[in-house]
């Protein structure tokens, strides 16, 4: 601490004074030095900390259903793309009988008429057996 005197004789009693208060201060023994914390901008902070963790804590949850949401739906597309493969296999299958009994449909029909033909043929040799016999008796 600096003191500053004067050397008038007026100033005795105020020099005296100082010198005094210069010579307590002195004695005095400081510790170390302490902050002061503003408890009011302490508890802002915490609360503002609180409420962050809270918002994290919901985000997390709803990212966590989101996240069981998108399993369930892969999921179900796997389901669903089975599903498509088999009947997609199914209708080949059938496609293939279709163009076999197709296939067997038009063999019957050359069949059918082939042997059409082969009655008429003989429809006609036997209609004209029946008028030579016929012929023959009268």
């Amino acid at each position: 601490m600096f003191v500053q005197i004067s050397p008038s004789d007026q100033d005795l009693g105020e020099m005296l004074s100082s010198l005094n208060f210069a010579t307590r201060v002195r004695g005095v023994e400081l510790g170390p030095v302490k902050n002061q914390v503003d408890t009011s901008e302490l508890q802002k902070t915490k609360a503002m900390l609180e409420k962050a963790r809270s918002e994290c804590r919901v985000k997390d949850e709803s990212i966590r259903k989101l996240e069981d949401n998108l399993q369930s739906m892969e999921n179900k597309a796997k389901g669903k793309d089975n599903i498509h493969r088999n009947l997609h296999e199914k209708i080949k299958e059938l496609e293939g009988q279709v163009e076999l009994k197709t296939s067997m449909q038009n063999q019957s029909e050359k069949q059918i008429s082939q042997l059409s033909e082969k009655l008429k043929g003989k429809e006609e040799t036997c209609t004209t057996l029946q008028h030579k016999v016929a012929a023959f008796f009268i």
